[in-house]
């Protein structure tokens, strides 16, 4: 069992976690508009490495933070069913993430021996990674609205999380940058809400 004081530190791994994937994307450029150009990227430098470890860092950062997230979500109300399909939703998300992470190091390691190899390794990728964005997005609607509605917290935080929630779910069907930012400010409205917490407790 987390206790309050503790689970509070650890909902902060979340935007540790968005600003290393965010610092991997800086290093990998964003003059890669398509596949070829990836492709031509992974296969001309090593740089794809240093992108990949970055990128695992992150991803282990979300790991510790789902622990906490569900920690926080179920402590709110742990009968509501509500609560424990966003749970489920945000565990979803997170496996998704890591077949996405998996499938993109092996593409990018393949590229220069077999092109048709490490295209359909990027593309599965891609879609893991967009499964993944439409699952935690649903999870932070899901469990933002029912945080909201019963009050647990800062109302004004969590109705804002559960719209962050609706607003990365539609981005993440329209444009990739409105779920990274959306995505983003919700981690960040979780690590407020944590910090406040575990300050709270030790007070």
């Amino acid at each position: 069992m987390i206790s309050s004081q503790l689970n509070g530190k650890i909902l902060i791994a979340g935007i540790i976690g968005w600003v290393l994937v965010a610092a991997s994307w800086a290093v990998q450029g964003f003059d890669q508009s398509t596949l070829a150009d990836t492709l031509k990227w992974a296969a001309g430098s090593d740089d794809w490495q240093n992108v990949g470890m970055i990128r695992m860092l992150g991803f282990f950062s979300f790991v510790v933070f789902l622990s906490g997230y569900s920690a926080w979500a179920k402590k709110i109300d742990e009968s509501s069913s509500t609560i424990s399909v966003g749970v489920y939703f945000a565990l979803l998300g997170v496996i998704f993430m890591f077949v996405s992470l998996v499938t993109e190091i092996t593409g990018y390691d393949s590229a220069s021996d077999n092109n048709v190899i490490a295209s359909t390794l990027i593309g599965v990728s891609e879609t893991s990674s967009w499964f993944g964005g439409t699952f935690w997005a649903l999870s932070l609607l899901l469990v933002g609205l029912r945080a909201a509605r019963l009050n647990a917290g800062n109302s004004i935080l969590l109705w804002l999380l559960s719209l962050l929630g609706l607003v990365a779910l539609v981005g993440n069907f329209v444009e990739d940058m409105v779920w990274v930012l959306s995505f983003g400010l919700s981690m960040l409205i979780l690590a407020y809400i944590g910090l406040t917490t575990s300050t709270a407790d030790k007070n």
